[in-house]
C-alpha cells in the first residue's frame, strides 16, 4: 500500500491531451451507420516525497459504433457496440503501480410510435474487467439485461411505466420498476405523482 504522504514545494501540474472523432453515412432516408472514437491522456503531478516527481498518468479510449434504421414506419431501431478501456499508471515514491478497466457494452433499443403513445424496448450486455497491481481486486463480469417503457398522453393526462431486468454473474438477477402520472392543470402548472421500486445499485 501507499506510504505516508510528504508535502513537497515544488509546483505540481498537469497535462492533458484529447482527441476525438465522429463518421457516420446515411445509406438511406431512415437507415445510417456510423462510429465515434475518443482518446485522452492525463499526466498528473503529485507529492508523495521530496525525493522523486511523484506521477499519475491514465489513458482512457472509447470507440463505439453504431446503425439506426426504421423496420416500419413506427418503428425505430438502434444496435450499438461500445468499448471503453481505462489504463492508468502510477509512479511515486513509495512505488508503481497499475490498473486497467475494461468495458464491452452492446445494447439494442427500439421505440415503436402508437399514435400519442410511445413503447420502448431495450435489450443490452455490458462485460466488464479490472486488472491490477493488487491482484485480489482482479475480476470480471457480465450483465444480461432487458428493459421496457410505455408513455401515453391524452388531454391532459400524462402516464408513464418502466420495468428492467439486471441479471449479473456478480450479483444474480434483480427487477425493479416504476409509474408515474401527471396532470395539467395549465399550461404552467401540472400535477405528478410517482411509485419507484426498491432499486439494487450494481457497483
Amino acid at each position: 500500500g501507499a506510504g505516508p504522504y510528504t508535502y513537497n514545494v515544488d509546483k505540481d501540474g498537469y497535462e492533458l491531451d484529447s482527441v476525438s472523432a465522429r463518421l457516420a453515412y446515411q445509406i438511406e432516408k431512415d437507415t445510417s451507420i456510423g462510429v465515434n472514437v475518443l482518446h485522452s491522456k492525463l499526466n498528473v503531478q503529485f507529492d508523495a516525497g521530496t525525493s522523486k516527481d511523484d506521477r499519475n498518468i491514465q489513458k482512457l479510449t472509447t470507440t463505439s459504433a453504431f446503425a439506426q434504421f426504421k423496420p416500419l414506419n413506427n418503428w425505430s431501431s438502434r444496435l450499438q457496440y461500445a468499448q471503453t478501456k481505462d489504463d492508468g499508471y502510477t509512479d511515486a515514491s513509495y512505488g508503481k503501480s497499475t490498473f486497467v478497466t475494461k468495458q464491452n457494452n452492446l445494447s439494442w433499443q427500439n421505440d415503436f410510435q402508437l399514435d400519442q403513445n410511445v413503447l420502448q424496448l431495450v435489450a443490452e450486455r455490458r462485460e466488464e474487467k479490472v486488472e491490477n497491481t493488487t491482484k485480489a481486486l482482479n475480476g470480471d463480469r457480465s450483465t444480461n439485461s432487458l428493459a421496457a417503457s410505455y408513455v401515453t398522453k391524452f388531454d391532459q393526462h400524462l402516464a408513464s411505466a418502466s420495468v428492467r431486468y439486471d441479471n449479473s454473474s456478480q450479483y444474480g438477477a434483480k427487477t425493479n420498476g416504476s409509474i408515474a402520472y401527471g396532470y395539467r392543470l395549465t399550461d404552467e402548472w401540472r400535477v405528478n405523482a410517482d411509485k419507484h421500486s426498491p432499486a439494487d445499485q450494481f457497483q
